[in-house]
């Protein structure tokens, strides 16, 4: 025993140099001359984790479940390595490897809750919503503690939306208030809201952006709605949204800062539970942006008339939680760039030093973003064009939203609850076509596909 205390003591000053080659060597003869130390168990799981092998890490620590080894660290240990897997892994074939992995480990601990909300994540990420349901609803009834509980009702309300169950997934939308990554949205207002069947003619309602560009512009349309009741509406929205807002609402007063003077306070994507829908099927199919023209903004530009005009949007905002999903490299471009019945057109406002160097290589890629000063001047370019690709960001939401030609580009997983599950359309967007890309059709291949469908 002495001898493999030693040994553990030398593994871990190899960590601590971080060299995980010697640290295995030595750690594999260990476990061939003590094949039930559950030491060198949990210093094999803590090696492959480090290293990057959750499968193998995930092994040997479940080799010291019901063992000597504390059950707290063993427990933590493991959604430790879950909770890094969930951050990593958007591949079907790993996550079904890893689901196979957890369902072994919550036989052999049935009141482990954090791992069964583990599962459902790997379910919901599958597309299994009623087994994710299943598993979120017995979390529910369980889970004791308050932050857990916010993560639960928050992904029981993604699901219910992107399920169409419209009211439940509302409802549950509200636990948006209290997740981490969201809450410092809400930091100053103190939300008060109407009851039902108010009139609310000449109340006046103070409604504030809440989340990203793309949800301002999704959402803004239920302004529309406060305007038929006679409300006296006051919207707060991001500043490079403020001018099209404005020409497209002149009954909705825009507002740079928030006071306490009003009758009513709420989020705007809290409108539709408070309006009552119960979908969105029924939304009007009427374009409700309107951009100023381009003569009035002087946008230096002409459409080629002799081609088909095509503005591109090939990644969102970075911090985006499912960026790494949506977003996609400049270069997958270089295919579809050599079509020359079409000249293409840059709709991001940024671009990398990478993505400057490709467009400076590629004549039929237009930069215009010394011309995007705000999402008015976009909006009034995107109007010149003939159609817009675009993965699923905020240039989405502005084409839809100006009833141009979209063809909207979506992840293999993780795809946003608003688009739903299969369909092709957009119950939000009459101009929307649906692209979900899979592991059997490759991402050139759809935006080919996509290409082809302005001709």
């Amino acid at each position: 025993m002495d001898n493999v205390l030693d040994n553990l003591e030398i593994v871990n000053q190899l960590f601590e140099k971080k060299h995980f080659k010697k640290a295995l060597k030595l750690l594999s003869n260990l476990k061939e001359k003590f094949p039930d130390e559950k030491k060198i168990d949990i210093s094999l799981a803590i090696l492959y984790r480090e290293t990057h092998e959750y499968k193998k890490s995930i092994i040997h620590i479940s080799n010291c479940i019901n063992s000597e080894a504390p059950k707290d660290f063993v427990e933590n240990f493991i959604s430790d390595v879950f909770l890094k897997i969930l951050n990593l892994t958007f591949d079907s074939v790993k996550i079904k490897i890893y689901l196979e992995l957890l369902n072994n480990l919550i036989k052999k601990n049935l009141n482990n809750l954090q791992l069964i909300f583990y599962r459902s994540q790997f379910f919901y990420r599958l597309n299994k919503f009623k087994r994710a349901l299943h598993d979120l609803e017995f979390c529910r009834e369980n889970e004791v503690n308050e932050d857990k509980l916010i993560a639960i009702n928050w992904n029981l309300s993604l699901i219910y939306l992107k399920i169409g169950q419209i009211k439940k997934g509302y409802e549950f939308y509200e636990a948006r208030f209290k997740v981490a990554f969201l809450k410092s949205n809400y930091e100053g207002y103190k939300n008060v809201y109407w009851e039902k069947h108010t009139n609310l003619a000449d109340k006046k309602i103070f409604v504030y952006f809440e989340q990203g560009y793309g949800d301002t512009i999704q959402y803004v349309r239920f302004l529309n709605d406060l305007v038929l009741k006679k409300a006296k509406i006051f919207f707060l929205c991001q500043k490079s949204l403020f001018s099209l807002i404005q020409n497209s609402f002149p009954k909705v007063t825009l507002v740079r800062d928030f006071s306490n003077k009003y009758d009513y306070v709420i989020p705007l994507l809290s409108l539709p539970k408070l309006l009552d829908y119960d979908n969105f099927f029924k939304l009007s199919s009427a374009k409700y942006l309107k951009a100023e023209s381009q003569s009035r903004l002087k946008l230096n530009y002409k459409a080629d008339n002799n081609k088909i005009n095509i503005g591109l949007c090939w990644k969102g905002n970075p911090k985006h939680q499912n960026d790494i999903n949506r977003s996609f490299d400049i270069k997958i471009l270089q295919n579809i760039l050599k079509d020359q019945r079409f000249v293409f057109h840059s709709l991001m406002n940024t671009h990398s030093d990478d993505e400057l160097i490709f467009i400076s290589n590629n004549s039929n890629l237009l930069n215009h973003s010394n011309n995007l000063i705000d999402f008015n001047y976009t909006a009034s370019l995107i109007n010149t064009l003939d159609g817009v690709i675009s993965v699923d960001t905020s240039i989405a939401h502005l084409a839809g939203a100006l009833g141009v030609n979209t063809k909207l580009i979506l992840p293999i997983i993780n795809s946003d609850f608003r688009w739903h599950l299969r369909s092709t359309k957009s119950c939000w967007y009459k101009s929307i076509k649906i692209y979900r890309q899979s592991p059997y059709k490759p991402l050139n291949k759809i935006l080919n596909e996509a290409l082809l469908d302005f001709i």
